[in-house]
């Protein structure tokens, strides 16, 4: 198994927007802000190790699923789908 194509950076993304849309300070100034980043964080998480994960050499691409990665992170911003 290889180390990913972007070192599966996702999990650690997905922990640093976590870490700083819990900020107390920052809370104080930027609540919508930090509100959308934590909505942001396991969406965008989850994208980049399904695009890691299939050009990391690990699988072969079958199909891209730009749309249902897409539609993710937007549900998770909007709620919409």
């Amino acid at each position: 198994m290889s180390g990913g194509h972007w070192q599966y950076a996702g999990k650690r993304i997905e922990s640093d927007l976590l870490e700083i849309s819990r900020d107390d300070e920052a809370l104080k100034h930027w609540p919508r802000t930090l509100g959308l980043l934590r909505r942001l964080a396991t969406a965008i998480g989850d994208a980049e190790h399904t695009m890691d994960w299939a050009i990391s050499g690990d699988t072969c691409i079958e199909d891209t699923n730009d749309d249902a990665l897409a539609n993710a992170i937007v549900k998770a911003v909007t709620g919409l789908e």
